[in-house]
């Protein structure tokens, strides 16, 4: 009979499998993930529908920003701010553009660029509709960023972020983290 799963789905997984990969720091794996998935959807490309392959363009752009993932979570947060920069030229489709600007925020926090980071994760947080997952690690990544810049609202604003992801982010990954640090506080 026929799957349940779709190929898109698949696709998804695997890219979601990668990120898994890299939240445990193995980035190796995450690499092998991201590049099977662009040699496999290059084959589907070649092959599908011009309305699937739309989809498959998509899902392979994304695989590709694996490589900028990886070198945040290698620490290489300069090679990454310059990745995901050269990212964002050009007219991408809203999923990409925030997943670029995302890791362009990640790579300046990790490089103590904080008020820089801030914008970017302000950007995501604000703006992108197109990921609860990528909303909630921005609202992080403004915690992180404030915890490191002392202004004089920043306990307020830290702890309602907080509680904003695990009030209405509470299923993503992010939540674990904004658990942790709100202990931490």
């Amino acid at each position: 009979g026929k799957s349940a799963y779709t190929i898109e789905l698949c696709y998804e997984s695997g890219l979601e499998a990668a990120s898994a990969f890299l939240a445990v720091g193995n980035s190796a794996d995450a690499g092998s993930i991201y590049s099977a998935m662009q040699t496999s959807l290059n084959a589907a490309m070649a092959e599908a529908e011009p309305d699937d392959r739309a989809i498959f363009d998509l899902l392979k752009q994304r695989a590709i920003l694996g490589e900028g993932w990886q070198l945040i979570a290698d620490g290489k947060h300069g090679q990454a701010v310059s990745f995901f920069n050269g990212k964002l030229r050009g007219d991408e489709p809203a999923v990409l553009r925030f997943n670029a600007r995302l890791g362009l925020a990640e790579g300046l926090l990790g490089q103590a660029k904080y008020r820089e980071a801030q914008l970017e994760f302000a950007a995501v947080s604000g703006l992108d509709h197109t990921s609860r997952d990528n909303v909630a690690r921005a609202l992080l990544g403004l915690a992180r960023c404030a915890q490191a810049i002392p202004d004089t609202d920043s306990s307020d604003r830290i702890g309602d972020w907080l509680e904003a992801i695990q009030t209405q982010y509470g299923d993503t990954p992010a939540a674990a983290s904004a658990r942790q640090l709100a202990a931490s506080l």
